[in-house]
């Protein structure tokens, strides 16, 4: 049986010191992390395209029976470390829930890739343009899907919207390629649990305490932890359904990367960065301000990011 790892941290409130003035807030919210414990990719081609194009698709697989029942989700990131990005590689990617529990590293490519797919997220830019860490965008509906129905795994599969769709092959081994020519390699589960694809799962209470314990305003905590290396969170909370921005600037006051701009619900939310820009390149060590704009409400904190 293959090994699972579990990371729970709880976000408490500490003080970095009056150096430079900075704490980290308190949160109720925890942090399951969860490698995957099945991971292939199918290699695909366009017989119709000059050239025969290939194209490369992960299938990732998460026990995700290890996450509490009954509880609020916050937000799910996908990490994977990559290790290799070719030339034009543009960053970005489609997820899909693959409304499978039984597939295995083992089976037959085409059955795995006639499995129905649900729940799509498209994530436009900054997925993989770096060797290292990098994070996807909040994947909760994809998540959601399985959790909500008790079932015991997650999977993903990842696609470049660039990439064409005829099966050719499947590969199983320590590394997992993403996109066409223009691709990116990175870690599979054979390497260790602690270089896999890992998901971020960040909970709360369940949600009959979630409506008692509904916001009643507009909140932005310090991010968690602070200084920052690798990547760090930000959590806020929201009192209504609104129109919600979050943005990271840097010392000068330009836009380095867009977290959120979309429509939120009411609740609270936690959103990681992985310290680099929207260009999906990581950023120099310093002094950062993130802020928090929905409606009238605005709110800025520092963070310190030291790689």
């Amino acid at each position: 049986m293959k090994r699972i790892r579990i990371r729970v941290f709880k976000k408490v409130a500490i003080i970095v010191g009056i150096a430079i003035g900075l704490y980290i807030g308190t949160s109720s919210a925890e942090l399951i992390t969860i490698p995957a414990c099945e991971d292939v990719y199918i290699r695909t081609s366009d017989p119709y395209k000059t050239g025969d194009i290939p194209g490369y698709y992960p299938f990732l697989k998460f026990d995700i029976s290890v996450v509490p029942t009954g509880k609020q989700i916050d937000s799910v990131f996908l990490r994977v470390i990559v290790f290799r990005v070719k030339i034009y590689w543009d960053g970005d990617v489609i997820f899909w829930n693959m409304n499978n529990q039984e597939w295995t590293e083992s089976i037959y490519p085409d059955s795995l890739w006639d499995f129905p797919t649900s729940n799509s997220t498209f994530q436009d830019t900054g997925f993989g343009m770096e060797i290292g860490n990098t994070f996807s965008v909040d994947l909760k509906p994809i998540f959601l899907r399985d959790y909500d129905s008790s079932h015991t795994y997650c999977s993903i599969k990842m696609k470049d919207p660039d990439c064409s769709s005829r099966i050719l092959s499947h590969s199983v081994n320590d590394s997992l390629v993403l996109g066409d020519l223009c691709n990116i390699s990175f870690h599979s589960h054979e390497v260790s649990p602690d270089s896999a694809p890992t998901l971020f799962v960040y909970y709360g209470e369940s949600s009959v305490e979630e409506e008692k314990f509904r916001p009643s305003s507009f909140a932005l905590w310090q991010n968690n932890p602070n200084p920052c290396r690798e990547f760090t969170t930000i959590k806020y909370q929201l009192p209504k359904s609104i129109h919600t921005t979050l943005r990271i600037y840097n010392v000068t006051g330009q836009l380095v990367k867009t977290l959120v701009n979309e429509e939120k619900e009411s609740g609270t939310y936690a959103v990681t960065w992985d310290g680099k820009n929207n260009k999906g390149r990581t950023v120099t060590n310093g002094i950062y301000f993130y802020k928090l704009t929905a409606e009238d409400f605005t709110s800025a904190k520092k963070l310190f990011l030291m790689k």
